[in-house]
């Protein structure tokens, strides 16, 4: 893609920008010293038994739109980034295989910004409202997570977000101007005053898409507050999308592609095919040392989403509010020789999805039953239910240190339960019911640092992911309500590894894993 970029900075002091200008020059081109994704106080990769990276994106770089989950997520190991063209539907991030089947947004991994989850309580994340303009770095583990988050097969990325300007005050705008009538306007703002920073971003986009009817609208903004409080620190993320218009070029079958692959799909044009979403996420943190080297960590976060979502065979709407919770608390103890690090949290979600489905009117010639007005783009009304989620998992884990050897083992029992309320009595049948769902998801680890910029390590730990609410919906007959039979997919990871820092310069991260699925 073509891309030309305008910017323009306004810092509130000159010599304060020339200092984060040298900053932003001299960043370091070496291994990330620690991750936060492990639920810990900040370690080094190099001390832990998994496959985990920490890198800077090349959104970074000058030039990048930052609308393109693939430029964020790109040179990470084992993380495949697959994008459809198509705005109404998510990018395909997969970790692993795990995450590849996903129809809409991301399937069988968990995705957090700054530590506060987006992945739902069903295990499904919507991608599109995902902003990456102020994303500083990425952190991964691939493999069997489900010991420290639950409802993951794959693994878990968390995006950090850009430190906060030393300014108490600076202003920065760009432009972005490319192919297929790409238009991209953003400001950034951010700074800090003694023990408080904030930093934050909102930016508009307007593109014809690759393809043919697949014109997108939106506004997009991200701001982050932190302040420390005596021994705590607190910090509020903020997360919101308005998306007016993201047409749906639908599918195509490989003659089609092969012919002419920017062209849209007919049927889905001509019922006009497309999503609008509205949606906003907040969620605050706290974070307080304890016991000397030990910790603290409480969170809660909540948001809304509005969808209509019109599709060949139906009208979509759903009303979303979900909200969750979390608390963990870390022990250093000592005996003898072994040093060891307990860590003992819960984590609890909520979703409720109020879903209706109508006929789709548009396109259709003749008034019938299903579309009795032919002015009106919703036809009947085939489906109202109400779709309540809540999940909730409490875990252990320990870690022992034994002079290079550090040894990690954890459990965690997830419980998630899901419950239809049947609204549309009509057809003389109430679908309404619940299913619940359980796993028991253990793991354990070994890590040896063999010099010291180098470690091997080795791991074996089972995860487990549930059907979706849409899945659960499909029944082998047709018929509404809750699938009785579809089961939760488990899986077991045996994997090995090396890790490490070679000519002071070339990070590698290699490992050999097996990975069992059942059901």
């Amino acid at each position: 893609m073509l891309v030309l970029r305008r910017s323009l900075v306004i810092a509130a002091t000159a010599p304060a920008f020339a200092l984060s200008a040298r900053a932003q020059d001299s960043l370091p081109r070496k291994l990330p010293p620690v991750v936060t994704v492990t639920r810990d106080i900040r370690r080094s990769p190099l001390d832990l038994p998994y496959a985990i990276s920490s890198t800077r994106p090349d959104s970074l770089l000058p030039g990048q739109t930052h609308t393109f989950v693939e430029q964020t997520l790109s040179l990470l190991p084992g993380v495949t980034v697959a994008n459809r063209t198509n705005p109404s539907q998510d990018t395909r991030i997969s970790v692993r295989g795990f995450g590849a089947r996903s129809q809409f947004g991301a399937r069988s991994i968990r995705i957090l910004r700054d530590g506060m989850p987006l992945t739902l309580p069903d295990g499904q994340t919507p991608i599109d409202y995902l902003d990456l303009e102020s994303v500083a770095r990425v952190e991964v583990i691939r493999g069997s997570a489900s010991a420290l988050y639950g409802n993951a097969s794959g693994g878990v990325i968390d995006l950090r977000s850009v430190d906060a300007p030393a300014a108490p005050f600076v202003v920065q705008a760009r432009s972005f101007a490319g192919t297929s009538a790409l238009r991209r306007y953003v400001g950034l703002f951010g700074g800090s005053a003694g023990d408080m920073a904030y930093q934050g971003n909102i930016g508009r986009t307007e593109s014809d898409g690759f393809r043919q009817y697949a014109h997108q609208r939106l506004t997009n903004a991200f701001a982050r507050g932190t302040a420390t409080l005596g021994k705590t620190e607190i910090a509020l993320v903020g997360l919101g999308l308005d998306m007016p218009l993201a047409e749906n070029p639908g599918a195509l079958t490989r003659a089609q592609v092969d012919s002419s692959p920017e062209q849209a799909d007919r049927p889905s044009v001509q019922k006009r095919a497309r999503k609008s979403v509205h949606q906003v996420q907040l969620g605050i943190s706290l974070h307080r040392p304890v016991f000397g080297a030990g910790e603290f960590v409480a969170q809660g976060f909540g948001g809304t989403r509005t969808l209509f979502n019109p599709l060949t065979f139906a009208v979509v709407g759903v009303e979303r509010q979900q909200s969750g919770s979390g608390a963990r608390l870390t022990l250093p103890l000592t005996s003898g020789r072994v040093s060891n690090r307990l860590s003992i949290g819960a984590d609890a979600q909520w979703l409720s999805d109020a879903r209706k489905n109508w006929a789709n009117c548009n396109a259709v010639a003749t008034a019938n039953a299903s579309c009795p007005t032919l002015t009106n783009e919703k036809g009947v009304l085939t489906l109202d239910q109400r779709e309540r989620v809540s999940s909730v998992g409490p875990y252990v884990r320990d870690e022992m240190v034994v002079g290079r050897f550090r040894a990690s083992a954890g459990v965690r029992a997830d419980q998630v339960r899901f419950e239809l309320r049947d609204g549309y009595l009509k057809d003389g049948r109430d679908d309404s019911g619940t299913r619940t769902l359980h796993a028991v998801s253990p793991m354990l680890g070994i890590a040896a640092r063999v010099s010291p910029f180098h470690s091997l390590y080795a791991n074996v730990g089972s995860a487990f992911e549930t059907p979706t609410t849409t899945e659960l919906g499909n029944q082998a007959d047709g018929s509404a309500g809750l699938n009785r039979d579809l089961k939760p997919q488990y899986s077991t990871t045996y994997e090995a590894g090396a890790k490490g820092l070679a000519l002071s310069r070339v990070q590698y991260d290699a490992a050999l894993f097996d990975t069992e699925v059942r059901d």
